[in-house]
Parts: structure tokens; C-alpha cells; sequence
């Protein structure tokens, strides 16, 4: 329903706007998610070169980062030349977005986190029961042992 609700929203507010500002705004938008793209390529090549991948480029680290140089300095040189509300559009809907996806991270880890703790109280408490009615029955077996011992020791008599 949010989604929706939304959807319907961002329609509603593009649908007044300029299209050729909403075509520029896409695609800055989309060169930010390419420049992205290209500078964990080149790191994870750098950081672990032993990862394994489902496709191998056949060129060492210089030779991916001189192949994707040209691509990233188009991409920053078309980007120099939006206007400012793409700009700002853009800083506000990354911002936006990356603000949800930490919310939301930050959300599922104490989720996580209190799982565990519920999990490890659950796990104590059964822990402690069982060692309680190990106990008990040792104490009951105990009993019955020293009962079958005077029993014993009274028949000898």
C-alpha cells in the first residue's frame, strides 16, 4: 500500500515536469549508479583478486582501470554539465536512499541482535531445567541406592 501510495506520488510530481529535466535526472542518476559500479569493480580487484567471479576480464588491475578511465571521465563530464536542479534532485533522492537502506540495515541487525539474546535466554532456561531434573534424578537414584543398600544390609542381619 505504501509502495503504491508512493508510486502514485512520484507519477504525480514527475507528471508536471518538464520531461526532457526527468530524462536528465534518470540518467544522472543512473551515471552515479555506472561510476559506482566501475569503482567497486576496480577495488575489489585491488582488495581480493582471489574472489571468485563468475566471469574473469582477462587484464590485470592497470589494464581494467586504463580501460574504464575513458568511460568514467565521459561519464563525469556529461554529469558536469546538468543543471542544478538535477543536481540537487539527485543529492536528495541518493540521500534518501541511502538513509532507508541504513534505517533499514540498522533495523534488521537489532532484530538480529535481539533474537539471539530472546534465543540465548530460551536456550539458558532449558539448560538449566534439564541440569535440575538430571540432578533431581540423580539425587532420586541416589536415594534408591542407599535404600537398596540398607535393605540389603538388613537382610544380611
Amino acid at each position: 500500500t505504501n509502495g503504491i501510495i508512493l508510486g502514485t506520488a512520484v507519477i504525480v510530481v514527475m507528471g508536471i515536469s518538464d520531461f526532457d529535466q526527468l530524462i536528465e535526472m534518470l540518467n544522472f542518476n543512473y551515471a552515479i549508479s555506472l561510476l559506482m559500479e566501475y569503482s567497486a569493480f576496480i577495488k575489489l580487484r585491488i582488495s581480493r583478486p582471489d574472489l571468485d567471479r563468475p566471469f574473469k576480464i582477462p587484464l590485470g588491475t592497470t589494464g581494467c582501470v586504463l580501460l574504464l578511465a575513458p568511460t568514467m571521465i565521459v561519464t563525469m563530464l556529461v554529469m558536469s554539465l546538468a543543471t542544478f536542479t538535477t543536481i540537487a534532485f539527485a543529492i536528495g533522492a541518493n540521500t534518501v536512499g541511502l538513509l532507508v537502506f541504513y534505517g533499514k540495515q540498522r533495523t534488521e541487525h537489532e532484530l538480529a541482535q535481539q533474537e539471539e539474546d530472546d534465543g540465548d535466554g530460551e536456550e539458558a532456561e532449558e539448560l538449566n531445567t534439564m541440569v535440575e531434573t538430571t540432578v533431581a534424578e540423580g539425587s532420586d537414584s541416589n536415594n534408591i541406592d542407599s535404600e537398596r543398600k540398607t535393605e540389603s544390609s538388613s537382610a544380611t542381619t
